[in-house]
């Protein structure tokens, strides 16, 4: 997590004190937890329990419930949504589903604040995968969804958002160790290699780091491209 983005992205919410917004993907409820410290009432929404129980262990104060975003529902209509990198792990074919469930949570007027990697992130990584599962005859996929600005503008139109506020944030470029990459590739990216022996899987990886590798700057780091999207818009009165 960036500390910094996602605190430019909480610094959209403009809704008067005690206000009701969710923390939509909150997972420990850091995030919930400083919107909290803003003045609004917060509730915290998650898919996985895991997460859950250590959000309610930390934030005793603060309402968690589990849900999924394209189901979860609410007892009473927030004011705010807002998600820090969810989009993402929301498959392609199920984000205007989760968009139009997430105007029937909010109160006419009310605010859809996400931030999210777009279109761009991580490109070279992707382009080094690609050419090494296809040197083996495998077809590689990004496992996340990446969309452009323009495209999920659109997918906002198409659930009933007008939107307010809609940037591509330009983000340094961030520098990591051979084991750190390989750590994120394994943690963020496992569906890719769901159908993959082992060692194959580490073949693929390990070709794909020496690939990065070779246009780095640096002779001990990597360097690791994002692209984030923040958007701001009002679920329009019906």
């Amino acid at each position: 997590m960036n500390i910094q983005s996602v605190a430019d992205a909480v610094s959209l919410i403009d809704a008067p004190e005690e206000s009701l917004v969710v923390d939509l993907g909150c997972g420990n409820g850091s995030v919930a937890n400083s919107i909290k410290q803003k003045g609004y009432r917060v509730i915290g929404v998650d898919d996985s329990v895991n997460k859950l129980v250590q959000a309610r262990k930390q934030n005793p104060k603060i309402n968690f419930i589990l849900g999924t975003p394209e189901n979860f529902k609410l007892s009473e209509s927030a004011d705010v949504i807002f998600s820090d990198s969810l989009m993402r792990n929301v498959d392609e074919e199920n984000q205007l589903k989760m968009l139009k469930n997430l105007k029937l949570n909010l109160k006419d007027g009310g605010s859809l604040i996400c931030e999210f990697f777009g279109d761009g992130t991580n490109s070279f990584i992707h382009y080094a995968l690609w050419d090494n599962f296809a040197e083996h005859g495998l077809m590689y996929e990004i496992p996340d969804y990446f969309p452009s600005l323009d495209e999920y503008e659109k997918l906002l139109n198409d659930a009933g958002f007008k939107i307010d506020k809609a940037d591509v944030v330009s983000c340094p470029m961030d520098q990591k160790s051979s084991a750190e990459i390989e750590k994120w590739i394994n943690d963020n990216f496992s569906r890719a290699f769901e159908n993959l022996d082992e060692k194959l899987k580490k073949d693929i990886i390990s070709k794909t780091l020496k690939a990065i590798k070779e246009v780095s700057e640096s002779d001990r780091n990597f360097s690791v491209d994002y692209v984030k999207i923040r958007i701001k818009a009002e679920k329009a009165a019906a």
